[in-house]
């Protein structure tokens, strides 16, 4: 009953959607692994190059980190979006989200922690007292370094998984309409910038994801779009988004963030069928989450000990682009996929015949 509810409101769909399809979701995954490719350039030139400063000057700079953070969120929430669909109770939901951050977090954090403490790089910092709020992604709220710059995005995503677990189970679909409406509005008046790192947790940072809930709203968007369910009201969504985003960012920024957004929804709808031979493109985005959370601590400590060998910077760059994604790829499969592997052997089954919902609000919206 409650995800007819849902369904009905909008926020839910019991249409197949096109990303269903081996196809579909092939190219979601391919463009995943762009977006990681991009991410990763972006970190090992320029972002390198500001917070460490690479040992010779480099000809390439790939200034496009912007583009893959915001790629990201709208990822998150449609691959978030795409998967909630078919959990009708809060407890497998709740652990399929600890399943998704807790594999992947704690040994990226355990391997951050050593890599940046016996590589001893000055602009890097980590330390023992550190490594619980890391662990938590909570060190910015205690005033403590993050261990990789990339550990701050996950707090968002975290955020938003919450949030979106209390108005699937809980308040209902108006409330969950009306604080993204709220939201969006909210992020539109406060459209003069890239949004600004929170240190504390306030009402304005949780309704607007901290200035990133236009992103998170293109991928549900993106989900519904491909479902075809509710169109009129998620292209209403898209585009106002849309608007934020061009406010929020330079004119060129601002053009290449849409462009990423149209190409992420024409994955969804299964309509790039040129992507479907990048099997390693595929391979690699399908592990772009540990990858994210392993690239800037690794890749930083790599470009760093090459340098100090006295290799040129570029071939630097490129070799910590190989090691992030060897030891993304290889941390997905042994330790995301296995953890995931023995819920669905220990404890699935259980959830699917125990389980209830927690709360089924009445809200009128039966068909």
């Amino acid at each position: 009953m409650l995800h007819r509810k849902l369904s009905y409101a909008g926020l839910c769909s019991q249409a197949e959607p096109a990303e269903s399809t081996s196809a579909a979701a092939r190219q979601i995954d391919v463009v995943c692994g762009l977006v990681i490719l991009v991410c990763l350039s972006s970190a090992y030139t320029c972002t390198y190059g500001r917070i460490i400063g690479h040992a010779q000057p480099l000809s390439v700079c790939v200034n496009l980190s912007y583009l893959s953070l915001q790629s990201f969120f709208a990822i998150a929430a449609y691959q978030l979006v795409r998967e909630v669909s078919g959990h009708r109770d809060w407890a497998r939901y709740t652990i399929a989200r600890l399943m998704r951050f807790v594999p992947a977090v704690v040994p990226a954090v355990l391997v951050a922690y050593v890599l940046v403490t016996q590589a001893s790089i000055p602009q890097l910092h980590a330390n023992a007292t550190a490594l619980l709020a890391n662990l938590l992604l909570a060190a910015d709220f205690f005033g403590m370094p993050d261990f990789d710059g990339a550990f701050w995005r996950l707090k968002i995503e975290v955020m938003f998984a919450a949030a979106f677990g209390i108005a699937w189970f809980g308040l209902g679909a108006r409330w969950a309409m009306g604080m993204l409406v709220a939201g969006l509005a909210l992020c539109a008046l406060q459209a003069h910038g890239d949004p600004v790192r929170q240190t504390r947790i306030s009402p304005a940072g949780l309704l607007t994801m901290d200035g990133y809930l236009p992103h998170l709203t293109i991928g549900i968007a993106a989900f519904h779009l491909a479902a075809g369910r509710h169109r009129g009201l998620w292209w209403l969504l898209a585009v106002v988004s849309g608007l934020i985003v061009m406010a929020s960012n330079t004119l060129e920024h601002g053009l290449a963030v849409l462009v990423a957004y149209g190409v992420v929804g024409a994955a969804a709808h299964g309509a790039l069928p040129m992507l479907a031979p990048l099997g390693w493109l595929a391979a690699i985005g399908r592990a772009f989450f540990s990858i994210y959370l392993l690239h800037q601590a690794l890749g930083f400590v790599v470009i760093h000990w090459l340098e100090a060998q006295g290799v040129p910077p570029l071939p630097a760059v490129m070799a910590a682009c190989g090691a992030a994604i060897v030891c993304g790829v290889t941390m997905h499969r042994y330790s995301t996929q296995t953890a995931q592997q023995f819920y669905q052997r220990s404890f699935h089954c259980f959830w699917v015949e125990k389980a209830k919902p927690l709360y089924q609000p009445a809200f009128g919206l039966e068909q």
